[in-house]
């Protein structure tokens, strides 16, 4: 079987990564890998490649690169022509109509959702966001509407309620892998496909630049929410005085014995058996377990304790 496998991301990675491993027992290869071209990111604004460009230089697989807005050169679409499958997880490019309909058996989109719920660009972040229990991955055939496409299986997964992003897709590719062996296996006569109910469609929409401010206002429980599904990007941010702060891991805290403070207000707690940093939320109080100054690196909440010399109560909030 010849397949050919389109990716950008870190989700899409592990499933490329993975599917090395499985072709290497049996009958697959890859022969073709499409992504995206490399980005000019952050401060320095350095040019920086997909991790599937790397991955994929690396291993020796022969790459092609889709740019936004520009047609496809037929020699792609013949290598495209030539694929028994193509196997897309978080390409960031939609495929047309054309592209989807080259490969012999199709285009195959695993999908980290479960089917009709959170179609879309964040489906693992606005699943944690939501407070969903469980979520899942759906392999399905694309068709042109988003993530509309009929599906051949879905499998759920729990979520852990101090689950960041990072925890539920490592999670989510395992079972993704898991599927993706089990259906490269499966005849192409023996493969059947069902419709989505579309009543019950919903979107996880693209993740905003607006939305990464905490608001301390909200729950403690949404707000760890937001905490964790945008861990390790973008990333939750807040003020301490002019300082910005992003925080990656938090919990609600139950069982609070503290009098309630104005939303925002820092709780430093210094005490060797129990030191921790929390905040006041319009209900509740959550702690914080990973925190970054900025231009700083990734530090645990008694780190920041240690090197905490403010007086008093501080309130974190907007920028001053």
């Amino acid at each position: 079987m010849n397949i050919g496998f389109a990716g950008s991301d870190n989700f899409s990675l592990k499933i490329l990564s993975g599917l090395t491993e499985i072709i290497a027992d049996g009958n697959i290869s890859i022969s073709l890998v499409l992504t995206i071209p490399a980005k000019n990111q952050g401060r320095g604004r350095l040019l920086i490649e997909t991790p599937i460009s790397l991955f994929s230089k690396k291993n020796n697989f022969f790459i092609e690169y889709i740019e936004f807005a520009k047609p496809v050169n037929n020699s792609l679409k013949d290598r495209i022509s030539n694929l028994d499958y193509l196997i897309v997880a978080s390409f960031g490019y939609i495929l047309n109509e054309t592209i989807l309909s080259l490969p012999k058996y199709g285009c195959i989109n695993v999908h980290p959702s479960l089917l009709p719920k959170w179609r879309g660009a964040a489906p693992i972040q606005r699943a944690i966001e939501a407070g969903d229990i469980v979520t899942g991955v759906s392999i399905m055939k694309m068709v042109w509407n988003l993530d509309a496409g009929p599906v051949w299986r879905i499998v759920e997964q729990e979520i852990d309620k101090n689950d960041t992003y990072v925890d539920l897709e490592a999670k989510l590719a395992i079972v993704s892998l898991q599927m993706l062996q089990k259906f490269l296996k499966t005849p192409y006569d023996k493969i059947t496909y069902n419709p989505q109910n579309e009543k019950e469609a919903t979107y996880a929409k693209k993740i905003t630049a607006s939305e990464l401010e905490i608001d301390w206002t909200r729950t403690a429980l949404e707000i760890v929410r937001k905490i964790n599904a945008f861990y390790p990007k973008p990333c939750t941010y807040t003020y301490l005085n002019s300082q910005r702060l992003k925080f990656g891991k938090a919990e609600v805290l139950d069982h609070q014995k503290f009098m309630r403070k104005a939303p925002g207000t820092l709780l430093v707690s210094k005490d060797k058996k129990k030191a921790f940093l929390a905040v006041h939320c319009g209900s509740g109080l959550l702690k914080i377990n990973l925190i970054q100054k900025e231009s700083g690196k990734w530090i645990d909440a008694k780190s920041f304790i240690n090197g905490f010399k403010y007086s008093g109560e501080p309130v974190l909030g907007g920028k001053i």
